[in-house]
């Protein structure tokens, strides 16, 4: 089983961790083992705070690689629980099948303190922003306590652990739609037809349409941009002297204002508040996350 082997959950393993974050009001997000955030999303909560804190602090995102880090120190961990920069809290926990690592399941956006960071307070106040909403927003999102939030965690951790014991998490083989996003991938830099990938399938449009909606929740155009973003990130991660233009244009994107747009509709940031910040963190010698 390699590290990019997928995986699928059934409909009642989703009916479960839906209704575990609605429950608790948390968002939960599945990863690959390599800690690629896979497209078929689960249900879970609006968040207040990201798209305000991504306003005034686009340095405040989730980091993938804290994730990794922690793998290295421990690789047997079981779940750990963290904070994310803008302060909120995290909860990480390994998915394996006959102990094979095949991904990671996350519940995001909670509090386990009740107020917002001073250091985080003080930078905000030094670039003068107006810190009230964001309080507000913060405040909104649920607060657990030290037992609470231990008594969640084994509480998720068991969930986790009946759903695959109970064989409601698998391997997948990949289908139409897979095989459709591997074709994209391979020609991300050409022009995103509908017809020309249904040629080169040998199936009809609306079968591979019907087949992206079923597996990644996303129109056949959605998860073209989505796709086209994310290289965009890959590409400026390893990469942060590349302008955004040309970043852009390996990614698919000809048009630089045209991508601008797209990407801040889709990440609530433009694409200089990206670059920014991986040139920040390299200045400062910190990692690239």
């Amino acid at each position: 089983m390699t590290k990019n082997s997928e995986f699928y959950f059934h409909d009642e393993a989703r009916q479960l961790i839906d209704n575990f974050a609605l429950c608790f009001k948390i968002q939960i997000r599945i990863f690959s083992a390599g800690m690629d955030e896979l497209l078929a999303g689960l249900k879970s909560s609006s968040c207040p705070f990201y798209p305000l804190i991504r306003e005034e602090l686009p340095r405040a995102r989730c980091c993938r690689q804290v994730v990794l880090a922690w793998e290295q120190r421990k690789p047997e961990f079981e779940i750990m629980v963290y904070h994310c920069y803008a302060g909120l809290a995290e909860a990480v926990m390994p998915i394996k099948l006959g102990g094979v690592l095949i991904g990671y399941v996350r519940m995001d956006h909670f509090r386990s303190r009740k107020e917002l960071p001073e250091s985080l307070l003080r930078l905000l106040t030094e670039s003068g922003t107006e810190c009230g909403p964001l309080i507000q927003a913060f405040s909104r999102h649920p607060f657990f306590d030290r037992d609470t939030l231990e008594n969640i965690c084994r509480l998720f951790s068991i969930l986790i652990s009946f759903l695959v014991n109970r064989e409601y998490i698998q391997i997948k083989q990949p289908g139409l739609a897979e095989n459709v996003a591997r074709w994209f991938e391979s020609h991300i830099t050409e022009t995103a037809d509908l017809g020309r990938i249904a040629a080169a399938m040998k199936r009809s449009r609306s079968a591979i349409s019907h087949s992206m909606k079923r597996r990644f929740g996303l129109s056949f155009k959605e998860f073209c941009i989505l796709k086209r973003i994310q290289r965009f990130e890959r590409i400026i991660a390893d990469n942060p002297e590349m302008s955004i233009r040309e970043a852009a244009s390996l990614a698919g994107y000809r048009d630089p204002f045209y991508f601008s747009r797209i990407y801040k509709k889709i990440r609530l940031a433009a694409p200089s508040s990206y670059l920014k910040t991986l040139r920040d963190k390299e200045l400062a010698g910190n990692p690239v996350v």
